[in-house]
């Protein structure tokens, strides 16, 4: 049970109604995550300008969402494996391949490297090995691309850390591979 309540739009004041309505538009509908946002618009107007900026640059959606996905794990935010495993699938990823992702371990190099660097960046604070920003360079991450992951993981790990604190209805399919035992 949240201590927080979602803001409708129907019955949001017109700053409200004004981030909603940009969720709206991004995404089609308004998941309920973005809702307890909406307690506070002008973080989520911000949250929605940074994740447009951040989707809109080198890294393909597969990836953003592969991204996403484990970070969301890692951080243990059924909410956002939910929605991720949603979006991923509809990105063109097998549900093998994200069950496999939510391990830290993708099919093909280039992925997996960036998996690994998502998992270190998560589990060690930001704090990375240079060998795994060269593998990233070395699979043909420019630095851009990296910086750009990065993005993704600030972004999902906002999110997941609203949800743990506003803990919204999940309005997403249940992922029932997760939780899942993170390897060593």
């Amino acid at each position: 049970m949240s201590v927080f309540n979602p803001i409708q739009p129907e019955a949001a004041d017109a700053e409200a109604k004004a981030s909603l309505d940009i969720v709206h538009s991004a995404f089609g509908g308004t998941p309920n995550l973005m809702k307890m946002l909406a307690n506070s618009p002008n973080v989520l107007k911000g949250i929605m300008s940074f994740s447009k900026e951040v989707s809109s640059g080198e890294i393909e959606t597969s990836l953003f969402e592969q991204v996403a996905l484990l970070t969301s794990a890692i951080n243990n935010c059924e909410y956002c494996v939910a929605v991720h495993f949603y979006v991923g699938q509809q990105a063109g990823l097998s549900r093998e391949e994200l069950i496999s992702n939510l391990q830290s371990k993708a099919s093909n190099p280039r992925s997996q490297a960036v998996l690994n660097f998502t998992r270190e960046v998560v589990e060690n604070r930001g704090k990375v090995d240079l060998k795994t920003v060269q593998a990233l360079r070395e699979h043909g991450l420019s630095d851009k691309a990296i910086i750009e992951v990065l993005g993704v993981i600030g972004l999902y790990t906002f999110l997941n850390y609203a949800k743990h604190l506003t803990n919204p209805a999940l309005d997403f399919p249940a992922v029932p591979e997760f939780p899942i035992k993170m390897p060593v």
